[in-house]
C-alpha cells in the first residue's frame, strides 16, 4: 500500500446483479477486516461472506482512503476499484 497503514484505507465488497456497463446494482456492502500480514509484508484482508442472493451474482472490490476528518469517501477522488 506503498506505505499507507490499514487504517489509513477502508476496503470493501460490493455485491449485486449485473446489468449493462457501469449500471452495477448493489445489493450488499461490507467491509474487509485486515486478518495478518503476509511473508512478503502485504496486509491480508478478509470477509467471511454467505450471500442470500440467486441467480447471477457480480463482485466488486472498492478501495478508499480513510481519516476521521474526511466528510465522505469519495472525497479525495482517490478510489480504486478491483
Amino acid at each position: 500500500m506503498n506505505g499507507l497503514a490499514p487504517e489509513d484505507v477502508v476496503v470493501e465488497l460490493l455485491l449485486g446483479h449485473p446489468g449493462p456497463p457501469h449500471s452495477h446494482t448493489t445489493l450488499l456492502r461490507r467491509p474487509l477486516l485486515v486478518q495478518d500480514r503476509t511473508d512478503n509484508g502485504a496486509w491480508l484482508y478478509v470477509l467471511d461472506l454467505t450471500p442470500e442472493l440467486c441467480g447471477r451474482i457480480e463482485y466488486r472490490f472498492r478501495v478508499d482512503p480513510y481519516h476521521e476528518l474526511l466528510t465522505h469517501p469519495f472525497e479525495m477522488g482517490m478510489t480504486i476499484w478491483l
